[in-house]
């Protein structure tokens, strides 16, 4: 028995948000697996799931799903599968049973993108207004409010909240 895939959907996936984790487990032996085994999914080194699987015939394969909720941050986490976890099948390889895919999650990269000033060029002593341009290049949406300051020759002198910023 091995852990043949693990895959993510939404992949990658997203900051804080709900994620399905897909496994399949295919056995590769010339003989059925007969009798019950159990599938343990971790995340970091946390279980998050015990499935337990009634035999698996030999060449044959067999996926599942786990749904969890993706930590709130833009680290890499590690998703474990462990087939055969309690080893109550004799297999010609025990040392297959265990597949790990590391995730980071969406994310997003924001930069100015443009400044200018309304008029151009401002006149000695008179106002004018500065406008700017925020793009969001990241693979993630930036989601909840952030603040955006406007500097004048290093002294802030305006800032302003937005709210979410979509990719692109």
């Amino acid at each position: 028995l091995l852990v043949d895939d693990i895959w993510t959907d939404p992949s990658p996936p997203l900051y804080g948000d709900s994620c399905i984790i897909y496994y399949r487990i295919e056995n590769n032996g010339d003989s059925n697996a007969d009798g019950s085994f159990h599938i343990k999914i971790y995340l970091d080194d946390d279980l998050k799931g015990n499935v337990e699987r009634n035999g698996l015939d030999a060449g044959g394969s067999y996926y599942t799903t786990f749904a969890l909720t993706w930590p709130s941050d833009f680290d890499s986490h590690a998703v474990k599968v462990v087939v055969d976890a309690n080893d109550d099948i004799t297999e010609t390889n025990e040392e297959n049973n265990i597949r790990t895919e590391n995730y980071v999650a969406k994310s997003p990269d924001l930069i100015v993108d443009d400044i200018w000033l309304d008029p151009y060029p401002p006149d000695s002593g008179d106002s004018c207004d500065v406008h700017f341009k925020i793009k969001n290049v990241g693979n993630g949406n930036a989601i909840g409010y952030f603040r955006t300051k406007i500097y004048f020759d290093g002294f802030e002198k305006a800032y302003g909240w937005m709210d979410e910023l979509n990719v692109g």
